[in-house]
């Protein structure tokens, strides 16, 4: 009998300092990170080399299908987001000012003055590395409000 006291009394004393020693803990801080999903539409620097690009190449195409006299020209991007998944593609919010150059004269637009008349464009650029197609989507503008 007396073995199995022994043995209770030392089950109970290596108990008592697991009792005492089990309060809470503080537990580290977990944070929710957000991550893009992939093949998902992302917002970009509108002034980004790539950005400025795409717009250029929609304002030529808006050019070509405009039945104005006179070019038009970018005054500025005001938005723009990207998805990449087999092509890449941008939806781009633009602001273009028609210039005083005649479209049959002018070639470069980056010489022509801007004249009184903008346009809020929103314009979908498609670009498909693998083949080096670029190609305008769709271009949708309105004459800006006076002001």
């Amino acid at each position: 009998m007396a073995p199995l006291c022994a043995l209770l009394l030392l089950c109970l004393l290596s108990a008592a300092p697991l009792s005492r020693s089990q309060q809470p803990e503080e537990e580290a801080l977990i944070q929710a990170e957000y991550v893009q999903p992939l093949g998902g539409w992302v917002a970009m620097n509108p002034q980004s080399p790539e950005v400025q690009e795409a717009a250029e190449m929609a304002v030529q195409v808006f050019n070509s299908r405009s039945k104005a006299k006179k070019l038009f020209r970018l005054h500025h991007v005001t938005s723009v987001s990207k998805q990449v998944t087999n092509v890449i593609s941008y939806k781009i919010d633009a602001r273009i000012g028609k210039t005083k150059c005649m479209k049959s004269e002018a070639n470069d637009t980056e010489s022509c003055a801007f004249g009184k008349k903008y346009h809020l464009c929103k314009f979908e650029v498609t670009l498909d590395p693998r083949h080096d197609i670029r190609k305008v989507i769709s271009s949708e503008c309105r004459k800006e409000p006076r002001q």
